[in-house]
């Protein structure tokens, strides 16, 4: 296994194997199976094991990270388990898993792991390894295994087993009953993203007898805006990009006011204006309305098919038009996403950034180029360093000049060259606002009893320590979660992230995270389908770089945000 990235001790013998597969023929729970299928790709290889083992995590980032529903918590062990038909291979939960135990399949399609050792310290496929550290890093699973069989243990939960984990949406300091008000409290949410579900969830368990509303501009059930390019592409249909099931809104108790989005506040008489008019009370507001797609300030940017993809009447839109020739504007996460679903549909596409390389926030030069090569390889026509000029039509889109002078046809342009947060309904507010809201740690803004959550707002960069707008899916869910605990009275923190993404290209994997671009590099791997940078300064790791291979990605993201793996 000279790929392995466990150890260069490696010596490629097949002892490892043996020992995996034997164990697998005795753990044979029907809720172990799916995790069982995954155990022998989890390298790359047919039969090649790993001893980086789910740790099935109390507050799972995976869980969270996830935009698709693909990874789940069994409500009956507490087991985390992947569900391969729901995922899209969007690489999010890789990223997030701080012990590197979730991973691309083989074949690149679905996240997956192995669970096969859950009761041993040591995982088999180590047991017979000489040395044993070039398969198996004994300081950190070991450890942490008996912290975890400990804390089961005094908690009386077991190991593994029913009950043996608190339920997913279970929050810690809720409200003490002797602080709660004589009547309920209103908890009203503006928007319905990611961020304000995971905080009605957080409510609903902390209060469960407060009263929360959710306002929002759309007409639709709360949905995954991530798989809007999956939608286009026609892999997922509109009831498989919802959030959450049917009756999730009478589970947390949430009332949702669709089509009829916050248009105003007024923080004097604690009310929220919306669309309608319609005056809203609240005793504790969370401001969750995200961002919308950046406009072209350009001749023709307002003809018909020119569409910025953010939400799911934009979706459908672009698929409803499925032309012949389609521009992209913009090589961005968004571009790109939206380039690979007007291919599946037969689309001639060209993409144009305007920047020298592709992908300019998250990746570096060398990696920029991978991925160029990657859309080019699937017929998709990429032209960076220049910009578009103009829009041509007459009422509709009939094509583009670009600065170049160069003019390039098609009936679509999709307009993906960045978010800007929503917070024009809070102009004459007291709501302390810069690019997005202002928030402290706890998701609390400038107003007393008001806080923020996602992509509306600024929050701290781990690395930087400047206040950046990270229009992220997980940093969304979890400020959404911290905001909807300490709404309800408890304490929590969200220290900050880092400028983080993943992408897969045609089945090429791509992540980064934190600063990508520093005076001292040092790159791990560089060959033509493998790309791994790790940035440092001062000698400590701020930033990563991984195309092609991300076994290495959640535990460098740890590494570069200082979050430990824990416990909790």
């Amino acid at each position: 296994m000279n790929d392995s990235p466990l150890s260069p001790d490696c010596l490629e013998c097949p002892v490892c194997s043996p020992g995996c597969s034997a164990v697998a023929g005795e753990l044979r729970p029907p809720k172990l199976e799916a995790m069982l299928q995954a155990r022998c790709e989890l390298l790359g290889q047919p039969d090649a094991p790993t001893p980086r083992q789910c740790w099935h995590c109390a507050q799972a980032p995976c869980l969270e990270a996830c935009p698709a529903g693909a990874m789940q918590r069994d409500a009956g062990s507490g087991l985390v388990w992947v569900d391969r038909s729901r995922c899209v291979g969007c690489w999010m939960c890789v990223l997030a898993c701080p012990f590197g135990a979730v991973i691309p399949s083989a074949d690149g399609r679905h996240a997956c792991k192995c669970d096969g050792c859950l009761e041993r310290d040591v995982p088999a496929c180590a047991g017979g390894c000489h040395p044993r550290d070039a398969l198996f890093q004994t300081d950190l699973r070991m450890e942490t295994v008996r912290q975890r069989r400990a804390g089961f243990a005094s908690a009386g939960w077991g190991w593994p087993g029913p009950d043996s984990y608190p339920p997913p949406n279970a929050i810690p300091k809720s409200i003490p009953l002797q602080a709660r008000p004589e009547r309920p409290i209103r908890y009203v949410i503006a928007g319905t993203g990611i961020a304000a579900v995971r905080a009605a969830e957080a409510l609903h368990a902390s209060d469960p007898q407060g009263n929360i509303v959710m306002v929002s501009d759309e007409t639709t059930p709360p949905y995954s805006r991530v798989l809007l390019s999956h939608h286009i592409a026609g892999i997922r249909d509109e009831r498989s990009l919802s959030l959450r099931s049917d009756g999730w809104c009478k589970d947390v108790g949430a009332e949702v006011v669709a089509g009829n989005g916050a248009r105003g506040l007024d923080v004097e008489r604690r009310l929220v204006i919306l669309s309608s008019g319609r005056e809203l009370s609240y005793d504790r507001l969370l401001i969750a309305t995200g961002a919308s797609s950046v406009r072209l300030p350009i001749l023709g940017a307002d003809l018909e098919g020119v569409i910025g993809l953010r939400n799911l009447p934009d979706a459908a839109a672009i698929a409803s038009l499925a032309p012949d020739e389609a521009v992209v504007v913009g090589g961005g996460f968004i571009g790109i996403k939206a380039a690979e679903a007007l291919h599946h549909l037969g689309t001639r596409v060209t993409m144009v950034e305007k920047l020298p390389q592709l992908l300019p926030q998250m990746l570096d030069a060398m990696a920029a180029e991978m991925v160029r090569v990657r859309l080019e390889a699937h017929g998709i026509r990429v032209l960076t360093g220049t910009g578009v000029r103009e829009i041509e039509g007459n009422g509709r889109v009939g094509g583009v000049v670009l600065e170049s002078g160069e003019r390039i046809g098609g009936t679509l342009v999709i307009v993906g060259v960045g978010v800007k947060p929503n917070v024009a309904w809070l102009r004459g507010s007291p709501v302390e606002v810069n690019r997005g809201v202002v928030v402290d740690g706890q998701m609390r803004t400038s107003v007393p009893d008001v806080w923020a959550a996602g992509d509306v707002v600024e929050s701290c960069d781990l690395i930087s320590g400047t206040r950046i707008v990270n229009a992220i899916w997980p940093i969304a869910a979890t400020q959404g979660r911290v905001a909807g605990v300490n709404m309800a009275g408890g304490v929590q923190q969200f220290a900050g992230s880092l400028p983080m993404n993943t992408l897969n290209v045609f089945g090429m994997a791509v992540a980064s995270f934190g600063q990508v671009r520093s005076e001292i590099e040092s790159v791990a791997v560089h060959e033509p389908t493998c790309y791994i940078k790790k940035v440092y300064r001062s000698g400590a790791l701020v930033g990563a770089v991984l195309v092609g291979d991300l076994r290495e990605a959640g535990r460098l993201m740890a590494e570069a945000s200082g979050n430990n793996p824990t416990l909790t």
